[in-house]
This record gives C-alpha cells, structure tokens and sequence, in this order.
C-alpha cells in the first residue's frame, strides 16, 4: 500500500506542471481587455440605435406611441489569439406595454381610415399594418422591421469604428446577436433568432486606407441568420 501511495503522489506531482505550462498569457493581455471592452461598449450602442430606427420606423406607422425597449443589450466580448474579435449581443425584447398601446392605436388608426374601390373591384384601406390582397403595400413586421434596423447599426458599427480594434489581416471581427422575435399579438411569447456578422481584418484595413470602399465592404460582410 505504501510503495503503491508514493507511486500516485509522483504522478500527480509529475502532471501539473505540464498542465500549468500549457496555459499562455499574451504580453498585451491588458490592453486587449481594454480595447474588448470599449468596443462592448460600441456594440451597445449600436443596438440601441437600432432600437431608435425602429421607433422612429413605427411612428410613421402610429405617431402617437413609440415603440421601447424592455432593457439594456447586454454584450460580451473575447479576442482568439489568430482569430480575431468576436462580441455576443443580446437584444432586447420591445416592452410588451408600448406594444400593445402601439398594436391599439395602431388598429384604431386602420379603423378610422376611408376605404376605396380599385379598378379590379377590390376594396383598399390604407393601412401599413394589414392590407388587402389587392393593396401593394407590405405590412409593417414589428418583429421583422426590429431585426433589420440592429442588423443596420451592427453593420455601420463594425465599419465606422472596427479602428478601435487592433484586427490584422488574417484576423476577423465577428459579432454574433440574438434578437428576439417580436410579435405583433404581445400576448404571444418571442423567441430568439441568431444573427451572425464576420468581417475580414484585410477587407477593414484595406477600408480604412482608402483602397476598398463602404459599398464594396458591406458586400463582403458575410451574414449568417439561423
């Protein structure tokens, strides 16, 4: 029992150093947590943003209610070591109250508006929200509109201010949002989808000097929506 304890003992002793030695601290460790952080911080501001589009979006629709956010994104960001930046955002849900006031006047509106007889027979109320078959005019998708103005800002974030990343070519920045699925029925839970955005390192330097343009970088922005 002995010979068999120090046996044990000298194995232990014998594996953690290898395990310790293969953990690496990066030089700039400290800088890099600064510069993640700050850029957390553009994140959220982005997403707010977006919430701003929305809103101001919405208002043409019912100018009389605006269309809020339930709380503050939340953010996290980590840089991999020959990868790049990659920031995780969680969008907030509309509060259920400006939605539903929102729906409300938004549906008296409807109520209240003349209709008129086309060509083909058919009857056309002017509304946004819910329009006939006949009428052209897409409805207004809370749920959808609401993806597509954070989706905008992420993009115009990731060009405007990817210089306050030190990105290399071969790096990639990469921003990664879960953003709820609203409903127009607010008595209907949401559910998350996954927005997934990845700029190049090459194709943000080469913006930044002036050799590809803003057009041309958004083109390369890859999208991926799950």
């Amino acid at each position: 029992m002995f010979a068999r304890t120090i046996v044990v003992g000298m194995a232990v002793a014998v594996t953690v150093p290898v395990a310790a030695q293969q953990a690496v601290v990066l030089d700039n460790h400290a800088s890099i947590k600064t510069q993640v952080r700050f850029f957390e911080q553009i994140i959220q501001g982005a997403v707010r943003r977006g919430g701003e589009m929305l809103e101001q979006e919405a208002r043409k629709i019912e100018p009389r209610v605006g269309l809020q956010m339930a709380g503050a994104p939340l953010v996290s960001g980590v840089y991999l070591p020959d990868q790049g930046y990659h920031f995780d955002a969680q969008v907030p849900d509309i509060g259920p109250t400006s939605l539903s006031m929102w729906v409300y006047y938004a549906q008296q509106s409807r109520a209240q508006q003349p209709t008129r007889v086309v060509s083909n027979g058919g009857v056309v109320a002017d509304d946004p929200l819910k329009a006939p078959a006949t009428d052209p005019t897409p409805p207004f998708d809370v749920g959808r509109e609401y993806g597509n103005c954070v989706r905008q800002s992420l993009v115009d974030a990731m060009i405007d201010s990817s210089g306050a990343l030190p990105l290399k070519s071969g790096e990639r920045l990469t921003v990664r949002a879960r953003v709820p699925q609203i409903f127009q029925d607010p008595r209907v839970l949401s559910n998350e989808r996954e927005l997934l955005l990845v700029a190049d390192g090459a194709d943000l330097l080469a913006y930044r000097q002036g050799t590809l343009t803003r057009d041309q970088l958004k083109d390369r922005i890859r999208e991926y929506r799950y």
